[in-house]
């Protein structure tokens, strides 16, 4: 069944501004419209008990783009149901979140929370000892930022074929900034040709790379 979660009031239908009930004026008849965001159950896992089971790669998505709309999931709980691979999606993989200063990471230092203009997710994601393989040519993390309220724990990441780009930034097998806890968690990274030498063009990341994060507070 679809569910949804109550976006506020708004002066439209569709589209129009969200009613600011501290700030906004009342001079004449007024009507304020209800919206509505479908969650696909996101938000039922209020317990360890009751957790959000994420089964494939299609629905990992639809949990990255509810973090990356503004959703923190503080206080939500989530957890694997099974391996889960990336290749499997078609498109590519875009983080479970976002930090503000991802092409400086060592911003991130500055900051005791995620700063302003950051997406983080503050919830509780339990791998279960599953693994989620990353795609060979994928830029971005798994998880773009963890705000200081966020656990990941039990989570395997297999990235055993990483191909060259030097333009990745801030990257990692689990998050690539991260203000939160990361516990039992296993990564593997490496790249999808192991050579005696190598050049400039083999590079695999251009700056702030780690295995499990790449820039931690």
């Amino acid at each position: 069944d679809r569910q949804y979660a109550f976006a506020g009031w708004y002066t439209a239908k569709e589209g129009g501004e969200k009613w600011n009930f501290s700030t906004g004026r009342v001079i004449k008849d007024t009507t304020l419209y209800a919206h509505w965001t479908e969650t696909n159950g996101f938000f039922n896992g209020l317990t360890p008990e009751t957790a959000v089971v994420i089964n494939d790669a299609a629905t990992l998505k639809q949990f990255a783009e509810q973090v990356n709309a503004g959703e923190t999931f503080e206080g939500y709980y989530f957890r694997l149901g099974g391996d889960i691979d990336l290749n499997d999606l078609g498109t590519a993989w875009q983080s479970i979140g976002y930090h503000t200063h991802i092409s400086q990471p060592n911003s991130v230092k500055g900051y005791d929370t995620p700063p302003a203009g950051s997406l983080p997710f503050q919830g509780n994601f339990d791998g279960q000892g599953y693994t989620i393989t990353l795609q060979p040519a994928q830029q971005y993390a798994l998880f773009g930022c963890l705000g200081e309220k966020a656990i990941v724990e039990g989570l395997r990441v297999n990235g055993e074929k990483m191909k060259p780009d030097s333009t990745r930034l801030s990257f990692a097998g689990i998050s690539a900034c991260s203000y939160g806890t990361i516990r039992d968690c296993h990564v593997v990274i490496k790249p999808e040709e192991i050579k005696e030498t190598y050049t400039e063009s083999d590079a695999m990341f251009y700056q702030t790379m780690g295995g499990i994060v790449g820039s931690a507070v």
